[in-house]
């Protein structure tokens, strides 16, 4: 049900761009060549950071297949739903919008899970430590 409302307002969105006039559509990126290079050294420039990020948090596992696998999928997934994010705003559905919220922190959750397995070699997710309580107290007898 979900996977056809969300279908259904990316095909809505697609038609509604297409009919719109030229003159309302988002512009096109700049065309000269200094300006593509720039964007090319920005975007070599973030990827570098963040797999600098990720090979200090994950250290020796960050060549591990089955991770590199999980941070594609993740970052393919989390695209997709932000791109739907987008035209569910631009089409103001704020039930989609609440709902892509969800599935954007499941999958953001299932992601850290997934990682948080891998990084522990049993694959055993130790649990979180539970806060320490006080002792319960009884309450004294109401007087009247």
């Amino acid at each position: 049900m979900l996977q056809l409302a969300v279908t259904a307002a990316i095909a809505y969105a697609v038609s509604a761009e297409a009919a719109a006039p030229p003159s309302s559509r988002r512009a096109a990126a700049p065309t000269s060549s200094a300006a593509r290079e720039q964007a090319r050294t920005s975007r070599l420039q973030r990827r570098d950071r963040h797999r600098a990020e990720i090979q200090a948090t994950l250290g020796p596992l960050a060549s591990d297949p089955d991770l590199v696998a999980e941070y594609g999928m993740h970052a393919w997934r989390m695209a997709r739903i932000r791109r739907m994010q987008q035209l569910a705003a631009e089409l103001e559905k704020r039930s989609l919008q609440s709902l892509l919220l969800g599935l954007e922190l499941d999958e953001t959750r299932r992601h850290a899970e997934h990682v948080l397995r891998k990084r522990h070699a049993g694959g055993a997710v130790p649990k979180p430590a539970s806060p320490k309580l006080p002792p319960a107290v009884s309450r004294p007898a109401r007087e009247h």
